[in-house]
């Protein structure tokens, strides 16, 4: 079996997206995709081609002492690139552990039934309401041992580990909260026939309004029904206890890219070839698609523009007030490690041994000049 690494660049490419959007044209008639929408996946695949293309886009940089320039290329910042959905992943754990307080967290796994994925397919909006339903059914539980605060984040996910539209939800939430009088209350069990009920009905609920096949929806909804859908959800999940484990999970699990390019093992032109470990019997399986297929599997997992893949409630969310926030200051995560929070340049620092940002031969900060952008040139003083 060959060990190769094949680039997600060699097998998406200018020529390929042709051909899957004259080929493929009842692909998006099957979904339902708007034209905002194709036009959204056109311009996330474009950018994803152009990262890190001195050709494309770029800034310029100029040292103000000795003259001396530098070209940067622009990053797609989009979670399908391998390099920046890396980057993505790194920012999350810090944005989270930011946010962290000093208490014990569950880690909870909310899945679909294979026969309602389809429904979702394009209608992320469908998760978010199932974000903000879910987190209802928590506070109303927390409330019953008096507890009013909480801290409860959701990590939507799309795709399974082979590559098939897979949405399902992550939801990490602290094992207990502040009562009204400010004073913390462990929560460690919750009852799992009522999230059995529960979960029937908000699917059902969010399902319910929508305009596709009548007969197939209802059938789908009977079905759900029918079933233990306790298979569906795991509320005892994992208990994280420490912003180490935390890191694991966000980084391994929770903001990783569709696929990883080393799992990529054969690409002729034709058919791409990638590995998984399956989660039944924790055995590599190898799965082989025709090309265009493939880049099927790669455009379902591009959410709408601006969709929000994570969600944060409660003691994590924005909008709580700023009294509230310094009061929580006391119950942040101690001793996080320098290494977490790195700006861009540190990072690259890191990585590649050299500042990007400084002037090799004066060892000062250049100054931006330029940026080209989409063939436009855009000038600054220095």
């Amino acid at each position: 079996m060959s060990t190769a690494i094949f680039k997600l660049k060699d097998i998406i490419t200018i020529e390929t997206l042709k051909l899957f959007f004259q080929t493929y044209k009842d692909f998006f008639i099957k979904y339902s995709f708007s034209k905002k929408f194709i036009r959204h996946i056109k311009n996330t695949l474009i950018r994803f081609l152009r990262c890190r293309d001195y050709k494309k886009n770029f800034a310029v940089f100029v040292c103000s002492s000795c003259g001396h320039s530098a070209v940067r290329p622009h990053t797609c910042k989009s979670k399908l690139c391998p390099t920046c959905g890396k980057i993505y992943s790194e920012h999350i754990t810090q944005n989270f552990l930011s946010k962290m307080i000093d208490k014990r967290h569950r880690h909870i796994l909310f899945t679909l039934p294979d026969y309602l994925w389809n429904f979702f397919i394009g209608r992320q909006d469908l998760l978010a309401q199932i974000s903000d339903a879910l987190f209802n059914l928590f506070k109303f539980q927390f409330a019953k041992s008096k507890v009013k605060y909480f801290a409860f984040s959701v990590f939507f996910h799309t795709f399974g580990r082979d590559m098939k539209f897979n949405p399902h939800l992550h939801i990490i939430i602290t094992e207990g909260g502040f009562t009204d009088s400010f004073i913390w209350k462990n929560v460690s069990h919750f009852p799992w026939k009522v999230f059995d009920k529960s979960w029937k009905k908000i699917l059902s609920d969010v399902l319910s309004p929508l305009k596709s096949d009548i007969s197939t929806l209802q059938s789908a909804i009977s079905k759900l029904w029918r079933e233990d859908s306790s298979v569906f959800f795991n509320i005892k999940g994992d208990t994280l206890h420490n912003p180490n484990s935390t890191i694991r999970y966000l980084g391994r699990y929770l903001a990783r890219p569709p696929i990883a390019e080393y799992r990529i093992t054969f690409f002729d032109g034709n058919i791409v070839r990638f590995w998984y470990i399956d989660l039944h019997d924790k055995s590599k399986k190898f799965i082989e698609l025709p090309i265009l297929k493939f880049i099927g599997r790669i455009i379902l997992q591009i959410p709408p523009d601006n969709f929000k893949m994570i969600r944060h409630y409660g003691l994590y969310a924005r909008h709580i007030s700023s009294s509230f926030k310094s009061s929580l200051t006391s119950f942040k995560t101690m001793n996080l490690s320098k290494k977490y929070f790195l700006s861009w340049q540190a990072k690259i620092y890191r990585w590649i041994d050299f500042n990007p940002l400084v002037c090799p031969k004066c060892n000062i900060v250049m100054q931006l000049s330029a940026i080209i952008y989409n063939d436009k040139l855009y000038s600054f003083r220095c």
